[in-house]
């Protein structure tokens, strides 16, 4: 048989899907320049549709990290990214794969088992960094793949003048759209994003994995910090000079961008 590099992502619709943007980044960059056969398993069947966009398609759904076990044989490459509790299965991942690799969860990570604790670092499509594409004279929001708890309509205050143009997340609520249209000048579709990222000439984004993806394409970019970062996360942006605004504080962001804040979709610095 075979090896394979098994690559297991978790997501689910309250964390969106960063996790899932760095994993397909990777398993392309596998394929192109590895003789292994590699596969993407998600457990959420929504997040095997969204990775066809990104470029991998043909996502195995299973349960959780426990079902590893029965897609696995000696001899594979294993990745995991995911949160989930292993309850001692990774002993068995490592006795069974030649390699097991994990993508860090927290800062402090350690290996257990003899698995290779990856750290935060930058990893994005090289769709984003190849080929500089020319930037359209916008400023795009994207909050998340995800707004469970309605941020963005309860900070509509903040977004009311800001005059940007809002990208929906894949696990917005259907209709959700409906009640954020007098804060955005412009709401694009989820389906939009990767190229929206690429083409921007500024984004402001909670999500780290885009804050990286737009930074890499050149965008003048912007963090908004919905939840306390971790400090690695915190470190990462800083490293590569993205500007970090707390707790929606308009103030800030207006000190951050250094001009009239109704001019930020033409002027972010």
């Amino acid at each position: 048989m075979s090896q394979k590099v098994i690559y297991y992502v978790y997501t689910n619709h309250k964390t969106g899907l960063d996790s899932l943007k760095k994993a397909c980044a990777l398993v392309q960059t596998f394929k192109d320049k590895s003789d292994y056969s590699v596969h993407l398993y998600v457990n959420d069947f929504r997040a095997g549709l969204v990775a066809r966009e990104f470029g991998v398609s043909g996502a195995t759904t299973i349960e959780g990290i426990l079902d590893l076990d029965m897609v696995i044989n000696r001899g594979d490459l294993l990745f995991i990214d995911s949160p989930e509790d292993d309850r001692g299965a990774m002993e068995e991942f490592v006795a069974q794969c030649k390699q097991v690799c994990k993508i860090a969860q927290d800062c402090d990570e350690v290996s257990r088992f003899g698995e290779i604790i990856l750290p935060k670092k930058i990893v994005v499509d090289e769709i984003y960094f190849k080929d500089i594409a020319s930037k359209v004279d916008r400023c795009v929001f994207f909050l998340s793949d995800s707004d469970h708890d309605k941020t963005i309509f309860n900070h509509k205050s903040f977004f009311q003048n800001l005059k940007m143009e809002l990208i929906l997340g894949h696990y917005f609520f259907v209709g959700y759209e409906n009640s954020l249209k007098e804060f955005f000048n412009v709401i694009h579709e989820a389906d939009e994003y990767q190229e929206l990222i690429r083409t921007s000439a500024s984004v402001v984004t909670s999500s780290v994995q885009t804050a990286l993806e737009a930074k890499m394409s050149g965008a003048k970019v912007i963090f908004l910090e919905k939840e306390k970062l971790s400090n690695c996360d915190n470190t990462l942006l800083e490293s590569i000079n993205i500007s970090i605004v707390y707790n929606f504080n308009l103030k800030q962001l207006e000190n951050v961008i250094n001009l009239n804040v109704s001019k930020i979709h033409t002027n972010i610095q």
